[in-house]
Parts: C-alpha cells; structure tokens; sequence
C-alpha cells in the first residue's frame, strides 16, 4: 500500500517511477491513506477510534477522483462488529465511485468483494510448502490468512491448534484453505 501511494504521487509529480514500459499511473484530486497506528493518549483515541475518524473523513471527502489506501480495514475492535462497520463503511465508498485498495483478513470483506460489481479480490501469494509469503500479488480471488498452518509452524501445540480448529469449526477451516 506504502509503494502504490508512494509511486502514484510520484509519477502525479513528474518524477520517474520503475514500472514497465507501457504501464499507465491514474492521477487522482486526493490519495488518502489510512495505514499502520494512530492512537493517541494525549488525543483520547484508541487504533479502532482512530482508524473511524480516517474512516469518517474519507467517506466526507472520497469522490471518482479520489485514490483510498487502507491497511486492515476494520481491526481494532471486536471482530464481528467491526467486519461489519467495515463493510458498511465500504460499501458507501463503492456508492461514490471511489477508487481504493484495501488489505484486510475479514471474511465477510471478502465476500463483499466477490458479490460486488466494480470490487475485486487480491491475494498475496504464499508457498503452503515451504510457509513462506511469495510476495506476488494475485488478482481476482480473495486469500487464505494460513492462521493455522502459521500457528503450527511457530510451534504452537496440537492441543491449542485442535482447541481452536474445534471453536471455529471444521467448515471454517476448509473455507479459508480453499481460499
């Protein structure tokens, strides 16, 4: 996400960016981003409220002519709840036209994304073999998030992986490996 900004106002400067000929760079009013924490003591705002005040203003000034980065949209609060403020706050953008890309492990984005004219899917391509990321960007299909097999390779016992395979459940489990 920190790359695309970076090169989109880049090249919106004139400056030369590394792409391969033939490529194109949309230019955009506004690139608003919405990455990494900004809680704040002093400010009486914890990474959920401060991740709804971006939300809020994007959703104020967002337009066609606006480029929207946002790094796990949603994250800061209880999951189910904030999937779904998530998705709220989404669709609304996809209402203004707004041009985005949006990295996020909530399922109910996912699908968001699949039954939504005008959003696609990505993944980030991971080596299930040898558990490791590939780095390579695939479109058109959401991502598995590879918890458990994470969780088995940083050495987490079988009983806490089977415990928690067991709250999520089985068909769970096999959705986010056929992802």
């Amino acid at each position: 996400l920190k790359t695309l900004g970076l090169l989109t106002l880049m090249a919106e400067c004139g400056l030369h960016i590394p792409a391969d000929d033939g490529s194109f760079v949309s230019v955009f009013d506004r690139v608003l981003a919405d990455i990494g924490d900004e809680q704040s003591i002093q400010d009486e705002l914890s990474t959920y409220s401060s991740h709804l005040r971006n939300m809020r203003a994007f959703v104020r000034e967002s337009d066609e002519c606006t480029l929207v980065l946002i790094d796990e949209m949603g994250t800061g609060t209880e999951p189910v709840i904030g999937g779904a403020i998530a998705e709220a706050i989404l669709r609304e953008l996809v209402n203004r036209r707004v041009f985005g890309i949006i990295t996020t492990h909530y399922t109910n984005l996912k699908h968001f994304a699949e039954q939504t004219p005008g959003v696609v899917n990505g993944a980030m391509l991971y080596d299930r073999g040898a558990m490791r990321p590939l780095f390579q960007l695939s479109i058109g299909q959401a991502g598995s998030s590879f918890a458990i097999e994470i969780a088995r390779q940083i050495g987490l016992s079988e009983p806490i992986i089977r415990y928690a395979t067991d709250l999520v459940g089985e068909e769970h489990i096999d959705y986010d490996k056929q992802l």
